[in-house]
């Protein structure tokens, strides 16, 4: 390489480096390249430097021992002490909020506001530095900072994009400032920006992890009102959510919307294991005024998913463990084609493995 001078630009050490941090080699592969390139005479420029950084937090696996990751912390800031010592370089945000995130990694929360405050000072108006710094923040679960620079890039950004929006709302749920992030999709959709589900996708999911199926219902509902597109998927999910707080007619209402989609059976993506989770819901959940009902909802199912024979038993073995009259299982497996055999019958004696 020496001898056809691809070793006097900083690009092929750069390359270097960065097969380096791929292969998860340790830090020092990427300090002795930055060496080998001051030893020949190339001067390093902000990648190089950057990605010497990076390997203290990204090229290395996690350490459990406190004191080595001391030492790692030690070892970056003299890399970024050097760096902000050489007069080739002009220092930018990106390296400070990568150092930001090697403290957050490392659980050093004071160092990585530190770093924060100098990514700030640099960021000016790039959008996508707001977004990152945004979500820094987040993770240090800075709520008046999280809001401070959404503040910041509205002014001095022209617009904000859905990048921009999908940033905040999960910076906001992160944080679980649920009315921050209802605001501000009121906000994302009067912008002008074209409709893309991912944005209150975040806020639906933040509602299903704290166990607020209603909430997310209630949100579903408005885009539907509002003729914009959801997903069967997202749906299937919410019933879940319902019935393990019990509710069935409410989880069977989820599914209803779903079936009504307009969508042709290659557009439907519900996951086999949210089928199950459904089909076992409801076998453990559903009154004996209810298992009707569900009948209707496993036929409309088989138009859109394949509902084999251990999706049938998923629903079969919940409804017979939740003490049930077998009854209408006889009735469900004539309607469906189910052939009676010895895994039927011990599901109907209640007596299967476990």
């Amino acid at each position: 390489m020496k001898e056809k001078g691809f070793v006097e630009s900083p690009v092929t050490y750069n390359d270097i480096m960065c097969l380096y941090i791929r292969s998860n080699n340790t830090n020092y592969k990427v300090l002795d390249v930055l060496k080998e390139m001051k030893k020949n005479g190339v001067k390093p420029d902000n990648l190089s430097y950057r990605m010497c950084i990076n390997s203290y937090g990204y090229g290395v696996k996690p350490c459990l021992n406190p004191y080595f990751d001391r030492g790692e912390i030690e070892g970056m800031e003299k890399v970024l002490s050097e760096m902000e010592k050489d007069s080739n370089i002009v220092m930018d945000w990106n390296t400070y909020a990568v150092v930001a995130s090697i403290y957050i990694k490392k659980k050093f929360a004071d160092r990585a506001n530190n770093a924060l405050k100098k990514a700030e000072k640099l960021v000016e108006k790039d959008g996508l530095g707001y977004n990152h710094l945004i979500s820094l923040h987040a993770r240090l679960r800075n709520k008046k900072d999280v809001l401070r620079l959404w503040g910041l890039q509205k002014t001095a950004c022209k617009r904000q994009i859905n990048r921009d929006y999908t940033t905040m709302v999960k910076s906001l749920v992160r944080n679980e400032q649920f009315e921050e992030a209802e605001k501000l999709l009121v906000e994302w959709k009067s912008s002008g920006n074209v409709y893309d589900f991912h944005v209150p996708l975040i806020l639906i999911d933040g509602y299903l992890e704290k166990k607020l199926p209603d909430k997310a219902k209630d949100l579903l509902d408005n885009l539907v009102k509002e003729r914009k597109a959801t997903t069967p998927d997202i749906w299937g999910l919410v019933a879940d959510s319902f019935l393990k707080k019990g509710d069935v007619g409410k989880a069977l209402s989820c599914m209803e919307i779903a079936f009504s989609l307009p969508l042709e059976k290659k557009d439907w993506k519900l996951d086999s294991k949210t089928v199950y989770k459904l089909l076992k819901g409801f076998g453990e959940k559903a009154s004996v005024n209810e298992v009707h009902d569900v009948k209707l909802f496993v036929l409309e199912l088989r138009r859109f998913v394949k509902v084999d024979r251990e999706t049938h038993y998923t629903f079969m073995k919940a409804y017979i463990n939740s003490d049930k009259d077998p009854d209408f299982l006889y009735s469900y497996m004539k309607a469906f084609g189910i052939v009676e055999d010895e895994e039927t019958r011990n599901i109907l004696n209640g007596s299967m493995k476990k």
